[in-house]
């Protein structure tokens, strides 16, 4: 079983007035940069989600599982920090499939490219999909490839992550 979004994220509402979601400074910077990049207008739909992918990974340092105690740690002090269990995305700097995916959907709809935010059963790890769920976008290992749904790089992409 898993959870699809396929609808734009445009606000984000947990017991506060709804926000947009790239309400954050450095998300919206995020967004600027990209929507000033001359080459990302110019570009075929399948080179437009590489830079967004390629943005993601740069702001958010993805990480794989070699790592995942420092992002574990990372949302910890975060934690501390905001003394809350909510935290701004633009607020992590470390992240793993569920927040680049997130964020990844987030800028996704503000370009409007139609992409899917998908949510494994376990809750923890999530992925991109184009097309319709034709296709997923690798956000993690080789950033910006999109792999067919039924081909067999993505079954061992989603098994990486999951």
């Amino acid at each position: 079983m898993k959870f699809e979004l396929k609808k734009p994220l445009k606000f984000l509402s947990l017991g506060t007035p709804p926000r947009t979601i790239l309400a954050d400074k450095s998300l919206r910077n995020l967004k600027d940069s990209i929507a000033n990049n001359e080459k990302f207008h110019s570009s075929e739909l399948h080179e437009k989600i590489k830079i967004l992918a390629q943005k993601v990974a740069k702001f958010f340092q993805t990480t794989d599982e070699c790592v995942s105690h420092n992002f574990s740690l990372h949302l910890r002090e975060l934690k501390f920090k905001f003394a809350s269990s909510v935290l701004s995305l633009g607020s992590v700097i470390y992240g793993n499939s569920f927040e680049a995916a997130l964020l990844f959907k987030a800028l996704a709809d503000q370009f409007d490219i139609a992409v899917t935010f998908v949510v494994a059963s376990c809750g923890c790890r999530a992925w991109n999909e184009t097309c319709n769920g034709a296709n997923i976008v690798d956000l993690i290992f080789d950033v910006g490839e999109i792999y067919a749904r039924d081909g067999e790089v993505a079954r061992k992409y989603l098994q990486k992550i999951t």
